[in-house]
């Protein structure tokens, strides 16, 4: 039986060095990970949503990955959801982006990084992506499911102090965190040098998707509601973290 192996990406829309992408190999009690640089698919400058969607779908075709992990919002809020400003998953893990009606976000400085992670997504699905929908939704034969989901509430659930911002984290810090989650999870990183700050985001959101591909429920847990589609607009979706349940 192969290992299940899945793509996480901390996404940035200002240059693609600030770009995290892990590839992590199961099964959750030896994980293998793999750091990718995006220029080595030939990314550098500022982020084209097209472009990395391509060269994502790429990665994921070599390395045979049926999830595919973003740090970032996958669509806009429901109407009638029953919240002023923000998707439910959003309100439930408290993410401090509210991404609210079609091009609607609080606070507006993360309307650049907001609007650019939708656009992801959508040229994602463009390229046979699916959306998750729900408990259950596992990929089928040759498909891949692009999930969304949320590293600082990653670290809380996993009861890890979590990772300072990029602009306030030094060398120590990544390193502590990285250390704290080994004792959790034996990471075998293939370069073995430390993962930048971007990578180690990465790598703690990834977790949740070997888990996820192995069915191991107690592995994760889903926060929201399924995604749908209004005047041609996807709208809500769930965030998908690693659960310190099993552990």
């Amino acid at each position: 039986m192969k290992k299940p192996t899945i793509i996480s990406v901390d996404l940035a829309c200002r240059d693609y060095s600030d770009i995290g992408i892990a590839v992590l190999s199961g099964p959750s009690d030896k994980i293998a990970v793999e750091l990718v640089k995006p220029a080595q698919y030939h990314l550098t400058g500022e982020p084209s949503a097209t472009d990395l969607a391509d060269r994502l779908k790429q990665l994921c075709y070599e390395r045979k990955s049926q999830v595919l992990i973003i740090d970032g919002p996958q669509a806009w809020k429901e109407a009638d959801n029953g919240l002023e400003h923000c998707r439910c998953c959003e309100r439930k893990l408290n993410t401090p982006a509210k991404t609210g009606l079609p091009y609607c976000v609080k606070p507006r400085s993360y309307k650049r990084f907001v609007s650019f992670s939708v656009e992801v997504f959508n040229e994602l699905q463009k390229n046979g992506f699916r959306l998750l929908q729900g408990e259950n939704d596992y990929p089928a034969k040759n498909e891949v499911l692009a999930l969304e989901s949320f590293p600082l509430a990653a670290w809380k659930e996993l009861k890890i102090i979590p990772l300072l911002a990029k602009t306030k984290a030094t060398n120590a810090d990544i390193n502590e965190c990285l250390e704290r989650l080994k004792c959790i999870y034996p990471l075998n990183i293939s370069d073995l040098s430390t993962p930048s700050h971007d990578e180690l985001q990465a790598i703690v959101m990834g977790i949740a998707g070997i888990s996820f591909l192995q069915r191991d429920t107690a592995g994760y847990k889903l926060t929201g509601k399924p995604p749908v589609e209004i005047d041609g607009i996807k709208r809500e979706g769930f965030i998908i973290i690693p659960t310190h349940a099993q552990r």
